[in-house]
């Protein structure tokens, strides 16, 4: 089954401090509800880049996707299962 059907993703970019060889330095990390957590990376574009890559890999099919994500409360990377295998109108 696929991520999408199971899991809400809930996606964000995380960054803390880290030691390096270089001094202290920020440590962004793109890390999903699912599990999934990205490389360490140190810029924040970078690690949104992972976060789009992933949600881009998790999004559901076109004929499971929300037709009101607003009125269902799904995001576009969510399967709905209110709209999920119904035929589409006209």
């Amino acid at each position: 089954m696929p991520l999408s059907t199971t899991f809400r993703h809930r996606p964000e970019v995380v960054y803390r401090t880290e030691e390096t060889s270089a001094g202290a330095a920020w440590v962004y990390r793109a890390a999903c509800t699912c599990g999934e957590t990205g490389p360490r990376r140190a810029r924040w574009a970078t690690a949104n880049a992972d976060l789009t890559a992933h949600l881009a890999e998790v999004a559901p099919p076109a004929e499971e996707q929300c037709r009101d994500q607003h009125g269902h409360g799904t995001q576009p990377w969510d399967a709905c299962p209110l709209c999920a295998g119904q035929d589409a109108l006209f």
